[in-house]
């Protein structure tokens, strides 16, 4: 048994002209061009303590159009920048710092006009991610306190208080 590959085309099937029972296909019934595709640049973002960033979104073959909707803390130019508005830090002893993260969602649309019309949508996510660092307040001096004060944010309580210079 001998099998041969055949390679995709965008001719048409027959030609009437060679083959005068066979119909040539209409324009429409040809191959259309790929779809378009949206990628972006990260697929998240970590910005540590900054509040500000950027993305990009490129949507080829072809070409197209995208909105990224604001979330509760992050605000989202046109151009790919975006803000986030959330406090640097929290009161707190625990630890340095907690990392809070939010989504941004992007929808698009493409077009690939190339010997014909083909289009696409969806939508994409970007996580965005930030540190918030705990705030230990002032140094407080008591001499009914264990180590001779506290921090403002910490519990006063005697020795738990100790070595949080």
């Amino acid at each position: 048994m001998i099998v041969e590959q055949i390679e995709p085309s965008n001719e048409l099937a027959a030609d009437p002209e060679d083959h005068p029972s066979a119909s040539a296909s209409p324009p429409s019934d040809r191959l259309r061009p790929p779809a378009p595709a949206a990628r972006l640049s990260d697929s998240s973002i970590s910005l540590g303590t900054s509040r500000s960033g950027s993305f990009s979104v490129n949507i080829s073959p072809g070409s197209g159009t995208w909105v990224a909707t604001d979330t509760s803390h992050i605000e989202v130019s046109p151009n790919g920048s975006f803000t986030v508005n959330a406090p640097r830090s929290e009161p707190g002893c625990a630890g340095t710092s907690r990392t809070a993260s939010e989504t941004i969602t992007i929808s698009w649309n493409g077009t690939n006009s190339a010997d014909g019309t083909t289009t696409a949508r969806g939508t994409l996510t970007l996580t965005v991610s930030w540190e918030i660092t705990q705030d230990k307040g002032y140094w407080v001096t008591s001499s009914t306190v264990t180590g001779g004060g506290y921090w403002s944010n910490c519990s006063p309580s005697g020795t738990s208080s100790r070595g949080l210079k």
